[in-house]
This record gives structure tokens, C-alpha cells and sequence, in this order.
């Protein structure tokens, strides 16, 4: 019995010692199996989702204004989540410009559109949103640039009107690096008109002309025009800048015709002493007599008394 004992003793000891290897190995496989299966009930972290408005922008700006016209691109996660965005123009439009190229959400993006260098016409570019990671990426906003001619107000004498000139008006056609107003007088011919710009804001100037070219010499030019002439039938331009560039302000013009005189009043006839009167239709014993008059015009032009 002692000799069976010893005979299956170290056998008996193989055998447990493989079963507790194989009891731990099945252990490990639970533990890791339980592990992974954790991991897997586990929900993802949510994906930010990015959200751009407007959904495109219009805008325009007159001819050879010096001011840049601006808008707005917000750009929001519609999700949970840290949303980094970048922006960036589909065709790289030198007119158009970006501010700030990138951030994170909430953001305002601003949109510059620059008309200075820009002839009439419409202008196209695109706006593109990304955020990596996020629904809704890309986000295109298409952008529209129109880009008008100046503007001629029709205007009839006699008139003043107040207005104001600021740096989005339209390039002044005769006056390089200033803004201006446009103002259309039409005439059937041989009309004459009196124009006069008054400002503490800005040192005013005029022009004349009966077109907008600034290629050719203007039919008049100065801080105020009198009596000018408008020759044929048509309509003549008046351009209301200034003489110096880039000037800003209110003003007023005044456009009229040429007025005739007031009638002469508070008539007079005296002896030579300027005192003593001389009687209508009487007779004086003096070789000298005295008229006077006052007169006055709406021009105000210079006026003498003709006898």
C-alpha cells in the first residue's frame, strides 16, 4: 500500500497541476472575454456636427468704392462635442477676403468684399467650411458680388438739397482717389444753370460735363459754378466731390437758373446836399441831382442802377 501510495502520488500531482493551469487559463479568457465585452457596451463620444448660416451671401458696392462691403458667416456645433473649423475660397478671389481663417465653434466669420479694383459686373466665389470629424462637413456658402455703375440723380432746377458723401459712394469720374454724388440736369439747349456746393465738413468741388468718361477734359470745374452755359439738348452730369482724396461729409447744392434782378424800391431824388428832396417832376436851380435806390437779386450778383 505504501509503494501505490508513492507510485501514484507524483501522478495524481501532475494532473492537479494541470487543471489549475487550465481552471486559470479559462479564468483569463472570462476576464478578457468580460473585458472586451465592456469596452463594446460602451457608446462611442458623440461627433459634433457643424452648422454654417447664412446658406449664401449677396451684396454690392458702387463702382470704384473705396469702402469694402462686410458680412457675416456664423458657425456653430449643432451637436455635442469641441467643433475646430477652418474656412477657406474656392477659387481664391482676390476681392475677397477671410477673418479669421480658423477657430473653434462658436465663431463669427467675417466676410470682406473689396470693389476697389473691380470694373461693373458680377463677381463669384464660394466659401468653404470644414471641421474634421463632424457631420455636416464640408458646408459651401456661395458668395455674389455685384459690382453697379454710378448712380445720376435726376434733378430739376431750381433745387438744394442736403446729402452727404461717404467712402461707398462711387469713384469720383474726374477726380482720381475721390468719392462723389452724380447729379442729371437735362436741358433742351441754350439753358443756363448756377451750381453751388457749401460743406464745413469737406472742401466741396464741382464738375460739369455731359458724360461720365473721365477720359476727356470737363466742360467746367471749381468750388462753385455761375452762369454755365449747357449748350445742346441732352443731360449734363454734375459731378459733387472734392479736392481732396477720400473727403467724407455732408453738403448742400444748390441748382438753379439765372434770376432776373428784384425790382428797385425805396426810390430817391435829392438836390445836390443829398438831404433836401427835389420834388417829382419839379425844378432845381442846381446842376447836380441825386438819385438813389436799393436793389437786390437772389443771385447775388453784383447790380448797379441804370438811368
Amino acid at each position: 500500500m505504501n509503494l501505490s501510495a508513492e507510485t501514484g502520488g507524483p501522478t495524481n500531482k501532475l494532473a492537479a497541476r494541470q487543471r489549475a493551469r487550465a481552471l486559470s487559463a479559462i479564468a483569463s479568457v472570462i476576464l478578457l472575454a468580460t473585458c472586451q465585452v465592456d469596452r463594446l457596451s460602451r457608446p462611442p463620444p458623440p461627433l459634433p456636427a457643424l452648422a454654417v448660416a447664412p446658406s449664401q451671401l449677396l451684396d454690392s458696392a458702387a463702382v470704384g468704392s473705396i469702402a469694402p462691403a462686410t458680412a457675416t458667416i456664423l458657425v456653430t456645433n449643432a451637436a455635442q462635442g469641441t467643433l475646430s473649423w477652418n474656412a477657406r475660397l474656392a477659387v481664391g478671389a482676390p476681392w475677397l477676403a477671410l477673418s479669421p481663417a480658423r477657430g473653434t465653434a462658436p465663431a463669427t466669420l467675417v466676410i470682406s468684399l473689396v470693389p476697389t479694383a473691380l470694373t461693373p459686373g458680377v463677381y463669384r466665389d464660394t466659401v468653404i467650411v470644414s471641421a474634421d470629424e463632424a457631420t455636416g462637413s464640408p458646408v459651401s456658402v456661395p458668395v455674389e458680388f455685384v459690382v453697379r455703375p454710378c448712380v445720376v440723380t435726376s434733378i430739376t432746377p431750381d433745387v438744394q438739397l442736403s446729402d452727404s458723401l461717404t467712402l461707398r459712394d462711387c469713384a469720383a469720374p474726374h477726380q482720381v482717389g475721390g468719392v462723389a454724388r452724380l447729379y442729371g440736369v437735362t436741358t433742351n439747349g441754350g439753358d443756363s444753370i448756377s451750381v453751388v456746393m457749401s460743406s464745413a465738413a469737406l472742401d466741396a468741388y464741382l464738375v460739369l460735363d455731359s458724360s461720365l468718361a473721365g477720359t476727356a477734359l470737363p466742360m467746367a470745374h471749381a468750388t462753385k459754378l455761375r452762369y454755365q452755359l449747357l449748350p445742346t439738348a441732352g443731360t449734363f452730369v454734375i459731378e459733387a466731390t472734392t479736392s481732396a482724396p477720400a473727403q467724407t461729409g455732408p453738403f448742400t447744392l444748390s441748382v438753379t437758373r439765372p434770376h432776373a434782378p428784384n425790382s428797385p424800391d425805396s426810390l430817391n431824388q435829392s438836390r445836390a446836399d443829398s438831404v433836401s428832396a427835389a420834388p417829382l417832376g419839379g425844378v432845381v436851380d442846381q446842376t447836380v441831382v441825386v438819385l438813389g435806390a436799393t436793389v437786390s437779386d437772389v443771385d447775388s450778383d453784383s447790380l448797379r442802377i441804370e438811368l
